[in-house]
């Protein structure tokens, strides 16, 4: 009885495993299209698409020896903003990123992210947002002309308690191509392999 527990909870984990993973070559194609400096961000708050439009982002990123920072925008004031603290991050072969919960100081990285929309409702316009809380974020492709990060953890709504009752899933991706690079310390060259 115990091994079949066992079996099924292996079996539920792979197959969720599986469902959360990207499929980067699909992406790529997908980015033919898109004109440089911007971005796609298909992110799904519990299994709901966030962003319903489709429209791309303007993007922007940051990159120091310590950090990335990323700001994304669309046309209706849909916003990304990425914060990764890691140092020396670029000498890493694995760029993937764990946030634990916002008060764990333990962890050699912090991560930041804040996605909000304008929606409107009853003829006004109100903010929407959320704040990653736990999870992963990992950059599947990095280079100078694509940038394919996915995302998959909780994020919870402004204002709310860091407790898994308020936890809401999160799942998707981010795709940048050629986006305009701002460099602190080092050669642009210095970040990408």
């Amino acid at each position: 009885m115990k091994l079949f527990v066992v079996l099924s909870f292996l079996v539920l984990l792979s197959t969720s495993c599986k469902k959360n993973k990207i499929d980067v070559e699909l992406i790529k194609k997908e980015c033919i299209s898109l004109k440089p400096g911007f971005s796609i961000v298909k992110l799904f708050i519990n299994n709901a698409t966030f962003y319903d439009k489709n429209l791309p982002f303007r993007s922007f990123m940051e990159l120091s020896e310590n950090h990335i920072k990323g700001s994304l925008l669309d046309s209706l004031k849909g916003n990304v903003m990425l914060v990764i603290q890691k140092n020396n991050w670029p000498s890493s072969n694995n760029l993937e990123f764990t946030k634990i919960s916002s008060d764990d100081y333990s962890r050699p990285e912090n991560i930041q992210l804040m996605i909000g929309k304008l929606k409107e409702s009853e003829g006004a316009f109100q903010a929407e947002g959320y704040l990653f809380e736990n999870g992963k974020i990992k950059f599947e492709v990095f280079t100078k002309d694509l940038i394919i990060l996915s995302v998959s953890g909780f994020v919870i709504k402004p204002g709310n308690a860091s407790i898994k009752e308020n936890y809401i899933p999160i799942t998707g991706y981010i795709a940048m191509k050629q986006i305009t690079f701002e460099t602190t310390g080092k050669p642009i060259t210095t970040f990408f392999k």
